[in-house]
C-alpha cells in the first residue's frame, strides 16, 4: 500500500469504505494544500453590510442547513430598516 499514491488511496477507500470517502478526500487535501481550504471562512455580516448599498444588494448562496435570517433580520432592526428588508427563498 505505500507505494499507492494518495489518489490511488483514495479509490481505495472509495470502493471499500464510501462512508469515509469525505474524511480521507480532506485528510488529502490537508496533507498536499492546506487546511485552509477545506475549512469555511469566518462570516461577518456586519463588514460584508458595510460592502452592500442600493444598487448593491446582498445575495447568499446558502449550504444546506445554513439560515442567516435571524442575523440578517436583527441587524435590520438595528438600522430601523426592519420594513425596508426584502427576503426571497429561491429554493
Amino acid at each position: 500500500m505505500n507505494s499507492l499514491n494518495n489518489f490511488q488511496k483514495l479509490l481505495i477507500v472509495r470502493i471499500l469504505r464510501p462512508d469515509k470517502l469525505v474524511q480521507s478526500l480532506q485528510q488529502m487535501i490537508t496533507d498536499q494544500l492546506n487546511k485552509s481550504f477545506i475549512e469555511s471562512p469566518f462570516f461577518d455580516l456586519n463588514s460584508i453590510l458595510e460592502d452592500s448599498s442600493f444598487n448593491k444588494p446582498l445575495i447568499f448562496v446558502l449550504s444546506s442547513g445554513a439560515d442567516p435570517r435571524g442575523e440578517v433580520e436583527n441587524i435590520a432592526r438595528r438600522k430601523d430598516m426592519l420594513d425596508k428588508l426584502i427576503i426571497k427563498s429561491m429554493g
